[in-house]
């Protein structure tokens, strides 16, 4: 195929022309009639679509339970707030620690 302004030949999968830059005219295809999808009833869909309910609410308490087990076995504190300032002070004689963290992320996209 020719492009129609300068005839250089291009693609089928372009859509302007590479030397002269004009667009490339495409034919749209023809749309066929064709029978609609058929409905599916409530009725046929319901049980399906409990079962699916179920398993979710059967999968998220089973997550629950494992994270609390798993917390009890560990000796990971609760999800309790903490109090601010309600720091005990360190025995008469040993050394106080302060632990701080930082994290840092750092998120790359590249668009190609």
């Amino acid at each position: 195929m020719n492009c129609s302004i300068c005839r250089t030949p291009y693609e089928s999968l372009d859509n302007y022309c590479r030397h002269c830059g004009v667009a490339i005219a495409v034919e749209v295809p023809v749309v066929r009639e064709s029978e609609a999808m058929p409905v599916v009833p409530w009725v046929q869909v319901r049980p399906a679509v409990t079962r699916s309910a179920m398993a979710l609410v059967a999968g998220l308490a089973l997550e629950i339970a494992l994270r609390r087990m798993g917390r009890g076995v560990m000796g990971a504190p609760s999800m309790t707030p903490v109090r601010r300032g309600a720091v005990k002070p360190a025995a008469k004689g040993s050394v106080m620690h302060q632990i701080t963290e930082t994290m840092f992320v750092r998120r790359i996209t590249r668009i190609e």
